[in-house]
């Protein structure tokens, strides 16, 4: 049931992704590298399930916050190299300005919600010890996995996607609206 759900949820996100990005190559690099980094982190824990205990809800956790993260990470970074095509640098400098700027920040993001999760391992309950260094081992994977991936795989393809520019709709009118809410409740 959980794999179905799953199955469910990522082709949701491929949907969004999509209508958000505009591109179908946008859309599934973000997928591709998540599941890539959730199933290299799996095999990993499940190989050490060999040596310490783990439980089955554990994985399922595991898989679940890596596809988040990994799909969060590997968006930032398609968007960020999105963004440099946009102002103008040539592929190869686009790269490497994402990789500057976006891939410490992935690597940071990863290594704070690791150290959050694998503190759980000082609980003395067993399952939220193998939940959390389950959950710390797969988000590392994911993004270790996201930060290379997306623009290697796809420089290409990614340089000749049509570019959206920005342009006035209803998501930025929605958040001058929640501006100005967030502004009166603050004041008031």
């Amino acid at each position: 049931r959980s794999s179905g759900t799953i199955f469910v949820w990522l082709f949701v996100a491929f949907i969004v992704l999509a209508v958000a990005l505009g591109t179908l190559v946008g859309a599934g690099l973000p997928l591709l590298t998540a599941l890539a980094g959730v199933a290299i982190g799996v095999l990993f824990t499940e190989f050490l399930a060999r040596f310490i205990q783990m439980t089955s809800t554990a994985t399922v956790l595991a898989t679940m916050i890596g596809l988040a993260v990994g799909i969060d990470y590997a968006l930032f970074i398609v968007t960020r190299f999105r963004e440099e095509l946009a102002a103008g640098r040539e592929p190869g400098d686009a790269v490497a300005e994402t990789m500057r700027r976006a891939g410490a920040t992935v690597l940071f993001s990863a290594a704070t919600v690791a150290s959050a999760l694998a503190t759980l391992v000082v609980f003395p309950q067993g399952f939220l010890k193998s939940m959390g260094l389950a959950g710390a081992i797969v988000s590392l994977v994911a993004a270790a996995a996201a930060v290379p991936m997306p623009l290697s795989a796809s420089t290409e393809a990614l340089a000749t996607a049509a570019i959206r520019r920005p342009r006035r709709c209803w998501c930025r009118q929605r958040g001058e609206v929640t501006a100005r809410i967030s502004g009166h409740i603050a004041c008031s």
